[in-house]
């Protein structure tokens, strides 16, 4: 299988690397066609670039930090409607969100409860502070979504904190967790992230300063991409049967929009692309 790498940062520099070890795939050469096209993001493609893009390539993976808008999202419904668009999620691989998993299915912890994650890192913002949604949260948001399901509803709020911004969503899980994700910008404030998961049978607490998830004792949040993870992950992409999580991950952020701009509470079955 040959697979193209769009993109130059620490992602897309991880995938490389896991596809030239992984029996089975190569990259693809400057003028092959791919049969898939790996997006590594964050940044968005306009609508017309992503129809170009799958004309020249048999599909595309979409990773699921990118913030996609109305048109660009549209364009991603038609080819996931074609079996042409995936997700790629390798935040689902960290160590940390392997940790909370063993114990979610170990039953440490209930599934009713309620989540908090807060990142703190500069950021070099290019379409202003809802975009941070995406680089600061949506990591976490693919996370979420992975361990505890599709959300009933979801409320965003966007603040400006003078020397930095912020974005908060609040997602409500049909079985009744709450989960909170929030986005922090400050200028010069060093980056940090903290997780944690309450629910009926205990505690998960995952704080980067102290390097683990104190619940398993183990765990570390890199701001470089393993290529263990990034491996596991296009692996999981090239072999499932559906669009491994897109159209969930795109369709959040098009409420998340909508909450912001309208400030208020958003249905998910209010969202289309």
């Amino acid at each position: 299988m040959k697979i193209g790498i769009l993109g130059a940062g620490p992602l897309a520099r991880s995938c490389m690397e896991a596809v030239k070890v992984h029996p089975g795939w190569e990259m693809a050469e400057r003028d092959e066609r791919p049969d898939w096209m790996v997006l590594c993001g964050p940044e968005e493609l306009t609508a017309a670039e992503l129809s170009q893009l799958a004309r020249e390539a048999g599909g595309v993976l979409c990773v699921s930090t990118a913030a996609w808008g109305e048109e660009s999202g549209a364009v991603l419904g038609e080819l996931m409607a074609q079996k042409r668009a995936r997700a790629l999620r390798p935040e689902c691989f960290r160590e940390h969100v392997a940790g909370v998993r063993n114990a979610l299915e170990s039953q440490w912890l209930g599934t009713v409860g309620a989540a908090h994650l807060t990142r703190r890192r500069p950021l070099a913002l290019v379409g202003g502070c809802r975009d941070a949604l995406s680089q600061c949260g949506m990591e976490e948001a693919s996370v979420l979504l992975s361990l505890l399901g599709r959300p009933e509803r979801l409320f965003c709020v966007v603040a400006d904190l003078g020397e930095g911004e912020q974005v908060s969503l609040t997602l409500q899980m049909p079985n009744g967790a709450v989960a909170n994700i929030q986005g922090i910008q400050r200028v010069g404030e060093e980056a940090g992230f903290q997780y944690e998961y309450a629910g009926q049978f205990g505690l998960a607490d995952y704080d980067s300063r102290q390097g683990a998830l104190r619940l398993s004792r183990r765990g570390t949040l890199l701001e470089e991409w393993p290529v263990e993870a990034s491996a596991k992950a296009l692996e999981e992409a090239l072999t499932c049967s559906g669009d491994n999580g897109l159209e969930a991950l795109v369709h959040l952020q098009l409420c998340a929009r909508r909450s912001a701009g309208e400030r208020r509470v958003v249905e998910w079955k209010e969202g289309a692309l």
